[in-house]
């Protein structure tokens, strides 16, 4: 049975929602097997991937805020997990965005880029100063850290939809 694939590098501007994209769309029949998917542009998969990890990242850092203050409240937990998924996290957004910089214009991201270095670095400097600590101590300073990179990773969003 024959399978379609539907190429949306060109659609039309009204159905249009990623300004990256052209403006119609290529129907091809191939034959089925398991390699068949809709077909992108690589660095369109990428842009997108890194536009929307954006709203994963905000989402974990005010999970991990409120978990935060339920471990200082408490005086008992751990903020190794929630930091940890939150680097991850952080990093694999990194990666992408290094992989697009080459398009980019530098100067109009270095801003950008300086405000993602701070933000990769911020989780491992304050697991380097939270040991030793208590509990409470260890939840009010991840919950001091977790605003400020809330508020490193809102200006990452606008100096990334103004560089791009």
């Amino acid at each position: 049975m024959p399978v379609y694939r539907i190429y949306l590098a060109m659609l039309p501007a009204v159905i249009d929602t990623v300004p990256r994209q052209c403006n119609s769309i290529h129907i091809s029949r191939v034959p089925a097997n398991a390699h068949t998917v809709l077909q992108y542009p690589t660095m369109e998969r990428l842009f997108a991937l890194h536009s929307r990890l954006q709203l994963t990242i905000t989402l974990v850092i005010v999970v991990s805020l409120i978990w935060a203050l339920i471990v200082a409240w408490r005086n008992r937990g751990s903020m190794q997990a929630p930091l940890g998924i939150l680097q991850l996290l952080i990093i694999a957004q990194s990666v992408i965005g290094l992989l697009l910089l080459w398009q980019a214009d530098l100067f109009r991201m270095a801003l950008h880029v300086i405000y993602g270095v701070v933000a990769v670095g911020l989780i491992p400097a304050t697991a380097a100063a939270l040991r030793g600590r208590t509990p409470r101590e260890v939840g009010l300073i991840c919950a001091g850290i977790l605003v400020m990179l809330l508020i490193v990773v809102g200006r990452l969003y606008e100096t990334g939809v103004g560089g791009s």
